[in-house]
């Protein structure tokens, strides 16, 4: 979507930069990888194919993606070319008298040469499919409208798929990191107040991220599929940005768990999850 063409989100260990067409051959190569394909539920396509849908996916309101940079892979270059990770803290104060304050998410520098200069970092994607709830039955409603192009503001719930597709770099919670990220920065910017994933039976790796680290909850199973869906939802858009710092600052202090929940007079001091940064064309 255009909305995000010109944002990088950077985080502690990952950044996440718009999909350009600096980006579309080492893409296609991964692309090319028949488990990469089974792990995805997508079809390889030409070069020429990538190259009109990296077009399409841009102009498309419905569909938000990000291609992951990891940050050690960036260690050699100029700290004018790379954001740095974000150092600031966010304040949470639960009162029932008081607002809940934090700066995740604030803009900064502008990186005019970041896309291009960094495309060796690259590692995966992390991709957004924007629909509307099905107040009839919204626990079971999981497929994205990809019809239209003119942008839906009573968009409320996205389906979200990551994928990590060089092997060194799975493995290493990253997968957490880069869905906290994207979850929040959904909930704040694109009013969103429920995620879902469609994960197959044998990806055992993407159900403990999601269950097990993220706190999504099994809400459907399609046996002809194989093929289980888990969601985490809210009333509100801005009750789910509360919900992913929370889950955020629980992971960040004890490293993979999600049960942690904050006491209704805690303070509680983090580092902040992400930084934006403007990268124009």
């Amino acid at each position: 979507m255009k909305t995000n063409y010109e944002q990088c989100l950077s985080g502690m260990n990952v950044l996440l930069i718009p999909y350009r067409p600096e980006h579309i051959p080492t893409y296609h190569q991964w692309m090319q990888n028949t488990k990469l394909c089974e792990l995805t539920a997508s079809e390889p396509l030409t070069l020429n194919q990538e190259i009109q849908m990296q077009k399409e996916w841009r102009d498309d309101m419905n569909k938000c993606t990000f291609i992951i940079l990891a940050r050690n892979l960036l260690a050699d270059d100029d700290d004018s070319t790379v954001p740095s990770p974000p150092t600031s803290c966010i304040i949470k104060v639960y009162n029932d008298d008081e607002e809940i304050h934090d700066n995740i998410g604030s803009k900064s520098s502008i990186y005019t040469s970041l896309v291009g200069n960094t495309v060796n970092a690259m590692i995966g994607d992390v991709n957004l499919f924007l629909s509307d709830i099905d107040n009839d039955d919204d626990s079971k409603k999981t497929a994205a409208s990809t019809t239209t192009t003119t942008i839906n503001n009573h968009y409320q719930q996205a389906e979200i798929d990551i994928m990590i597709a060089l092997p060194s770099h799975r493995q290493k919670n990253l997968g957490a990191e880069i869905a906290f990220m994207i979850m929040h920065y959904a909930a704040s910017n694109l009013h969103i107040k429920r995620f879902f994933a469609k994960i197959h039976e044998t990806n055992v790796q993407s159900i403990q991220l999601f269950e097990k680290k993220l706190g999504y909850v099994m809400c459907e199973y399609v046996k002809c599929f194989g093929e289980y869906c888990y969601e985490c939802k809210c009333d509100s858009s801005e009750e789910m940005v509360l919900w992913v710092l929370e889950k955020w600052m629980a992971w960040r202090r004890i490293g993979a768990s999600s049960s942690l929940s904050l006491s209704s007079s805690e303070v509680a001091i983090n580092r902040q999850m992400y930084d934006v940064h403007y990268c124009p064309l």
